[in-house]
């Protein structure tokens, strides 16, 4: 199920500097609600990947693993090098370093 960020969460969005994937599914949910924080909704996918950061909420990704972190990559709204996981051994310890490298 998908978070919905509340309005008090939304508004603090721009806070943000390192948003961090556990699943796929959580990088989908994180852009849903970016999606709708900067009205996106009805914007076509391929015209929101041309938005880079500006469609991803301006934020690192910091992923538990690789499959997280091509999720990252295919959504098309980050770069390469602001996408941050642990290459070897997935996990809560080395998605830790991962967050604290970004």
């Amino acid at each position: 199920v998908p978070a919905t960020f509340t309005a008090s969460q939304m508004s603090q969005v721009d806070d943000i500097e390192i948003a961090c994937f556990g699943s796929p599914s959580a990088v989908n949910a994180w852009l849903q609600n970016m999606d709708v924080k900067y009205n996106l909704q009805d914007v076509d996918e391929e015209e929101k990947k041309k938005l880079g950061a500006q469609g991803n909420g301006n934020v690192l990704a910091a992923c538990i693993g690789t499959t997280s972190a091509r999720a990252v990559l295919e959504s098309g709204r980050w770069n390469a090098m602001d996408i941050y996981y642990p290459k070897e051994n997935p996990g809560v310890d080395t998605w830790a370093d991962s967050i604290v490298q970004a």
